[in-house]
């Protein structure tokens, strides 16, 4: 590939370009609940998985348990999750969103819906379809390369 011609003929690029300008995005219309980058995505895992634990968000952001736990730390003291000792385990605690967070959440919805209909107006509805499940495809291609 000719680096001339690299925004113009990477998927790699545009997918980072996209990328940065959805965090840049997301950073300024979430900066009046000091949610940074990052966080609102485990804000977002905890509210689809109730009563999750530290483990369950190191696996599914492949990411080290001090990592998550300095990330739930800060959504704790900002009052959008609660640690609730785990029945089954008093060494370990399920997470919940609570009333707060829940509040965030609907306007991270909003913020989301409202970068998609930004770029859905670009397009006609069977091409944002098509375009939706071409990237959905190319998400899916991780898993591939990962085992080769």
């Amino acid at each position: 590939m000719d680096f001339k011609n690299l925004q113009n003929e990477s998927l790699s690029y545009i997918i980072c370009y996209l990328q940065r300008n959805f965090k840049l995005y997301c950073e300024k219309c979430l900066k009046p609940y000091k949610l940074t980058n990052g966080l609102y995505f485990y804000l977002i895992y905890i509210n689809k998985n109730r009563n999750c634990s530290l483990n369950d968000i190191s696996t599914e952001f492949e990411v080290d348990k001090a990592h998550t736990t300095r990330t739930i730390s800060r959504l704790e003291q900002d009052g959008y999750i609660e640690k609730i000792q785990n029945p089954n385990d008093s060494r370990a605690f399920q997470l919940r969103v609570t009333d707060k967070g829940e509040e965030v959440l609907g306007d991270i919805k909003n913020i989301f819906s409202k970068w998609d209909s930004n770029i859905k107006k670009e397009f006609l509805d069977e091409e944002y379809k098509e375009l939706v499940k071409k990237l959905h495809t190319v998400k899916d291609i991780k898993a591939t390369v990962e085992e080769e």
